[in-house]
């Protein structure tokens, strides 16, 4: 138990050679004054360390949940896009709400997609659109198309999709 007599702050000791019965520190003196201003910094640097650290954790995991939707996206636009790029090759397009799912899936990644990302998309719509307006390749057409150099019409956007992945990881070492 703590008592105040006078300007000294006192422990109450029931061992022999206890001085009054008091062990104390002068409340007022430099060392007084340097214990408890030690405390108040250490506790302080406590706090703003764990503070900062959980704000930096949250910041990486919000980066890795956006990252994680993208990519889900961005594999539902491919789905999409491979699926009406071989209807497009061997149809024309008879039916313009065909192409619904891939605008509106467009439409979502300007919601979150870097600019390179979007190009790429808006290129490879461009590209099913003049197909359906062309007229249907024959297999021998497809053969020879699948052996060309420039053979997967969706190989920019998989590697736009790849920068931007990676560019979002560097920012998460950084946190």
């Amino acid at each position: 138990a703590w008592a105040a007599r006078g300007s000294v702050l006192c422990r109450a000791r029931g061992s022999i050679g206890s001085v009054g019965g008091c062990a104390g520190v002068f409340l007022g003196s430099p060392a007084s004054e340097a214990a408890v201003l030690g405390s108040l910094v250490g506790g302080s640097a406590t706090l703003a360390t764990a503070w900062i650290t959980q704000k930096t954790v949250s910041k990486r995991e919000l980066i890795h949940e956006e990252m994680r939707k993208r990519e889900t996206l961005y594999g539902e636009f491919i789905a999409e896009c491979a699926k009406l790029l071989v209807d497009a090759f061997t149809h024309t397009l008879d039916k313009p709400d065909t192409l619904l799912p891939l605008y509106a899936l467009i439409n979502r990644l300007r919601l979150s997609a870097s600019q390179p990302v979007l190009v790429e998309a808006e290129q490879l719509l461009a590209r099913i659109t003049d197909q359906y307006f062309s007229t249907p390749l024959t297999l021998d057409a497809m053969r020879d198309l699948t052996r060309a150099r420039d053979a997967d019409p969706l190989k920019s956007f998989g590697e736009a999709c790849r920068v931007e992945q990676s560019q979002d990881l560097e920012m998460t070492k950084i946190l």
